[in-house]
């Protein structure tokens, strides 16, 4: 008997050493550098097929041109002692993975090929993004026509990413569609929203939320990655639609967007309707946006991104601070007033949203705010009055140090 459970207590231990080390291969285990397969939006079954070798070959051609040696997933995996699994195998087997010529970050990179139609044109798109985190860190593009489909040397080069995004604003945004396109003039939303994302990047916004990010979750398993992905606290919703009865560029375009923000994905205002004009120069497709067409979005950011909560409203022994869940407060936690922090002390019980029309510093709505309980200094609390996070333990360790 006693072996036996000894054999037992054996067996249970090395299973335990084994996921030990498997994890521990995983978790820092990320090549430099993955290229997915194809996404296709809006690509019809007789064309895919017909370009499909193309389109592999241009795959195989960008990640010659990005990494110093190629191989496909499913090897480096099996060379880590990681065995794919079973209903990923074929996403492991078409990945291609490989150590970077240009060292453009100072961590993985998952590289991403669109190909999606709008109008008679097509948008070829590499998206690049951060592999553990899933923030989108450079969109490129180059549009061909559907007629005489053809890739240069040149735009080859062109996909290539550059310089990536070095945005560290607090506001992490996501931009998705409203409802499905059912203009056929159009085809697809996806080329549209691809060159709204390039523009955000453009203007300094962090996304976390794309076009093309279907495969990262399955990524995520195949890598075992255990990092938390970056969740987006604004999103974007936005419908495309036109008057025109032919496919002509430049093109005017109605473009209704609603933004919703923070945790409890609260409306912030009305839908906002306009018009976007989408030009083309060269092999290249561009929006012509309003001026203000990420201003709210900017003021937002500075928002969050200030340094502590503030108080912008206060009903009785309660508070309401201009920050919640999306800056890092949760139920629970213990903040002290940074001015009079032996003095006014108290702890979150509660949010609010948009519902309350409690203005922030820059004049917006709150999207999402935290209140404060005040158990110590109730008559001293004010305005602006900023709060931080209590660093002593709770409950407090018995017996004292003291004695």
């Amino acid at each position: 008997m006693i072996n036996f459970l000894w054999r037992i207590q054996k067996t249970a231990s090395s299973l335990i050493l084994c996921l030990v080390l498997r994890d521990a291969l995983a978790f820092g285990m990320p090549p430099e550098g993955i290229m997915l397969p194809w996404r296709l939006s809006a690509i019809d079954h007789e064309f895919a097929a017909a370009i499909k070798p193309k389109l592999e070959a241009l795959r195989y051609d960008l990640a010659k041109m990005l990494f110093n040696e190629t191989g496909s997933l499913q090897a480096f995996l099996a060379a880590n002692s990681i065995q794919a699994l079973p209903e990923l195998l074929r996403l492991s087997q078409t990945t291609q993975v490989g150590s970077l010529k240009t060292k453009l970050a100072p961590y993985s990179l998952t590289f991403q090929p669109i190909l999606c139609a709008i109008g008679d044109q097509t948008l070829l798109s590499l998206a690049t993004i951060a592999t553990s985190t899933k923030e989108l860190k450079q969109l490129t593009h180059v549009a061909l026509p559907l007629k005489n489909w053809g890739i240069s040397a040149d735009f080859k080069t062109q996909l290539l990413p550059t310089k990536l995004a070095q945005a560290q604003g607090a506001l992490k945004l996501s931009i998705t569609t409203s409802q499905a396109l059912t203009d056929g003039l159009l085809r697809s939303a996806d080329c549209l929203n691809l060159l709204a994302s390039e523009l955000a990047l453009k203007s300094d916004f962090r996304l976390v939320n794309f076009v093309g990010n279907e495969n990262l979750a399955s990524l995520d398993l195949l890598l075992n990655n255990k990092q938390a992905n970056i969740k987006a606290n604004t999103h974007w919703f936005l419908t495309w639609a036109t008057a025109s009865k032919s496919f002509q560029l430049p093109i005017t375009l109605a473009l209704k967007r609603t933004t919703l923000a923070a945790v409890f994905a609260d409306q912030i205002g009305s839908d906002e309707s306009m018009a976007v004009t989408l030009n083309q120069a060269g092999n290249k497709l561009s929006l012509a946006l309003p001026s203000d067409f990420f201003a709210e979005l900017k003021k937002q950011d500075q928002a969050l991104s200030s340094d502590l909560p503030i108080v912008r409203k206060i009903y009785g022994a309660w508070v309401y601070l201009d920050k919640g869940r999306a800056w890092g407060l949760k139920m629970g936690d213990r903040l002290i007033a940074k001015e009079e922090s032996n003095h006014v002390k108290g702890h979150v019980v509660g949010f609010f949203g948009p519902e309350q029309a409690i203005k922030n510093a820059q004049g917006l709505l709150i999207a999402e705010g935290a209140i404060v309980y005040i158990r110590k200094g109730q008559r001293q609390t004010k305005l602006d009055q900023a709060f931080m996070f209590d660093d002593k333990h709770f409950p407090t360790a018995w017996p004292p140090k003291s004695l």
